[in-house]
């Protein structure tokens, strides 16, 4: 059974040369947020929808998730405390103190 696609969709469809998922799914697979494409329709063309109206019409695709960051990534980094701002006890523990 077909889904029926919003006005919206099909306006976004037939005004986008290749078609909205020719717009969306080489940008997702490049690793864009849903934000940053819905940014791009809006200024490139002129099609304003949100990112979670983007994730409600492709977040079943298969291409559509995104990749996973290695487990040392970015984020995991930033929650490491630098030493300088650890507790005295740490130093301590490490023979850093004199």
């Amino acid at each position: 059974m077909e889904t029926t696609r919003s006005a919206t969709y099909q306006l976004a469809d037939l005004r986008i040369d290749g078609g909205l998922e020719g717009f969306v799914r080489p940008r997702r697979e490049n690793g864009a947020s849903w934000r940053q494409i819905a940014n791009d329709l809006r200024d490139q063309q002129r099609v304003d929808v949100t990112e979670v109206t983007l994730r409600a019409w492709f977040g079943d695709q298969p291409w559509a998730a995104r990749k996973r960051r290695r487990a040392s990534g970015r984020r995991d980094r930033a929650r490491r405390r630098p030493l300088e701002h650890a507790p005295p006890s740490a130093g301590r523990q490490l023979g850093l103190d004199d």
